[in-house]
């Protein structure tokens, strides 16, 4: 197998990780009781924990894969990807994101989050149904990466 093969395979393997993590994520998110989150986050309801932490986790996973994804296709394609700046410009030019500022703000939003614990009832909910928002829109921005970089190499 040639170099470039072996880089088309690695190319759709990380294709099907994103749909991977676009599927958990939305499972995950059809598994919290939204209106009732408030309550949850009160009562430290073990089981809310336990999907709000993999909801996190599948929410960070979702931005870095999608990310890596685009960044693939380019290097794939000849294409300048060594600063991500590039790489998020490009998802900007091709309207696969709607704005490169917003996949700025919801980077330093979960890099935030992963340093600071904040127990704070009010805090929490508001994080996790922006989580909530946002994920649904990085969904959909990795379902257009997905698409893209359908035989585009």
């Amino acid at each position: 197998m040639t170099d470039y093969a072996q880089f088309l395979q690695a190319l759709e393997k990380k294709r099907q990780a994103v749909i991977f993590i676009v599927e958990g994520f939305n499972f995950t998110v059809n598994r919290i009781d939204w209106e009732n989150l408030s309550t949850g986050l009160t009562k430290r309801d073990p089981d809310l924990m336990e999907r709000l932490s993999a909801l996190n986790d599948r929410f960070a996973k979702l931005q870095d894969l999608t990310g890596g994804l685009m960044k693939h296709w380019m290097l794939a394609n000849g294409l300048a990807a060594d600063d991500f700046r590039l790489v998020i410009s490009a998802m900007e030019k091709h309207q696969l994101i709607d704005s490169a500022d917003l996949w700025r703000a919801i980077r330093l939003m979960r890099n935030d989050a992963a340093h600071e614990y904040d127990i704070d009832v009010a805090f929490q909910q508001n994080y996790f149904n922006e989580v909530h928002r946002l994920g649904s829109l990085m969904c959909d921005w990795a379902n257009r990466v997905i698409k893209w970089t359908e035989n585009k190499a």
